[in-house]
């Protein structure tokens, strides 16, 4: 709980604006679960149809094909550059390269663990079904990717869903709703890079159309779920802040007089004057 004659202000989790607070039962308390609902029966539904080999495996040749059609080279490369924000290397170390220095500067070291913890789940995660489904990509066929029902399950392909569209998905997205300032304009350009990272993925002909939309649907409900992974950071976060150096702890209430940070109350930010405090994620229940 936040004490003292600062005023305190509901952050809506994710990118929406800053809102007041309200009761609870009400809509907004509402839209999230039904949300994730219906991603997981949108992903249920695509797996499945995958996995049968449904009638989803013509569109999927006729994109790949129109893919193909209107390829040149000059965009060809600039895309394959592009596609590299939605890599988990280079995305785990812009992120980290970022989330680190925040966390020397401004002794926030709660971002830095609530983005290990939540990609940590979403690789696991997005890896269970990629070897579980085991689709081979139109890279992996060759020439015969173009060819009607081509695409072949349960024969050690890893390309469903989509990795680099979950990766650039979470991995913006969270930073998004990690940002100090400026979240909405960060939210826009996250839901920008993770559109066109997918979008490019079929263009490339690594990946097949049902791949990307699944990609997009697992990176969303991760980003939903992580106010339910916000007890394991603050466990993580009470275990670090025993062995860490001073410079990385969060100041204590002392030395800012007239506020105190209670770790169950999450997604609130303070104001003073004209400076916001560090933001932390999760609804304020």
């Amino acid at each position: 709980m936040i004490t003292g004659t600062t005023s305190a202000r509901r952050w809506e989790f994710g990118f929406g604006r800053g809102r007041g607070p309200r009761p609870p039962g009400t809509s907004a308390a509402l839209w999230r679960p039904v949300l994730a609902l219906g991603l997981a029966l949108f992903f249920a539904v695509l797996t499945v149809a995958v996995v049968r080999q449904s009638d989803l495996d013509g569109m999927d040749t006729i994109v790949l094909r129109w893919a193909l059609s209107v390829r040149t080279p000059w965009l060809y490369h600039v895309l394959s550059l592009w596609v590299l924000l939605g890599q988990r290397g280079i995305c785990l170390g812009i992120a980290a390269t970022w989330l680190g220095r925040r966390a020397l500067r401004h002794r926030e070291i709660r971002p830095l663990i609530t983005f290990a913890i939540v990609t940590f789940v979403m690789n696991v995660s997005v890896e269970i079904v990629k070897v579980a489904v085991g689709r081979l990509g139109p890279l992996e066929l060759g020439g015969a990717a173009v060819a009607p029902g081509a695409s072949h399950v349960f024969a050690d392909g890893t390309i469903f869903p989509s990795g680099h569209t979950a990766n650039a998905a979470v991995t913006w997205g969270l930073l998004a709703m990690l940002a100090r300032r400026n979240r909405p304009i960060w939210g826009a350009a996250s839901v920008f890079v993770a559109t066109t990272v997918g979008l490019t993925t079929i263009y490339l002909g690594t990946h097949w159309v049902s791949d990307v939309l699944a990609g997009w649907a697992a990176g969303a409900l991760i980003l939903l779920a992580v106010p339910a992974l916000m007890p394991a950071v603050h466990r993580a976060e009470g275990i670090l802040s025993r062995v860490l150096p001073d410079r990385w702890r969060a100041p204590d209430d002392a030395s800012e007089p007239g506020v105190t940070w209670d770790p169950g109350r999450v997604g609130t930010r303070i104001e003073r004057g004209d400076e916001w405090s560090p933001a932390v994620l999760a609804e304020v229940p």
